[in-house]
């Protein structure tokens, strides 16, 4: 399978256990668990592959080095990412004591007044590296700032809870404004 057509399959799964469940003939559970089987079929037929295919999406979904989605049995999920209002829940972890995160210049303003919010997602986003965190900002297609989550600190003087389904993408409900920090900005 060409590498094109195995980031294609991810990022349909991705699409579908995350924003567009409704297209899933079982759609998902509470914690955003799905057939795997159904979503093997789903992913076939929106993007028009052959039948024969189902085995190599099945191999692409169950890959250990996807980062974007879990097995378990005949179960799969998004790891992170959900609109909407699924209850993910994930185990609380020490983070390491800088985390990144990027976002329009448009929001900084906010950002600084009000801290880091999930807005329609269930959870803030960050990274472990600065080029990490741009990365995952690039869909904004607009100038972007970057900004240090002083972790260390949200988890010590605010109680911040920190959630790591993979170890490089960190979670939390809320960042207060006070433990984040302007890296750079094009603004």
């Amino acid at each position: 399978m060409t590498p094109s057509k195995t980031i294609r399959i991810s990022k349909e799964a991705s699409r579908l256990l995350r924003h567009c469940a409704h297209e899933l003939s079982g759609g998902l559970d509470a914690e955003g668990w799905a057939d795997l089987d159904d979503v093997v079929a789903t992913i076939v037929q929106n993007l028009n592959l052959p039948a024969e295919d189902k085995h190599d999406v099945r191999l692409v979904l169950e890959s250990e080095g996807n980062q974007r989605h879990e097995t378990s049995g005949d179960r799969i999920r998004a790891i992170y990412g959900h609109s909407g209002s699924l209850g993910v829940h994930y185990v609380a972890r020490k983070p390491p004591t800088d985390l990144f995160h990027a976002s329009p210049d448009v929001n900084l303003s906010a950002i600084l007044d009000e801290g880091l919010m999930p807005r329609s997602r269930q959870y803030v986003h960050m990274s472990t590296n600065v080029d990490m965190a741009k990365r995952r900002a690039q869909h904004h297609r607009s100038s972007l700032a970057v900004l240090v989550v002083d972790a260390e600190a949200a988890v010590r003087e605010s109680g911040i809870e920190f959630f790591s389904p993979d170890g490089e993408i960190w979670l939390a409900k809320h960042v207060p404004a006070k433990h984040i920090r302007i890296v750079s900005s094009s603004g």
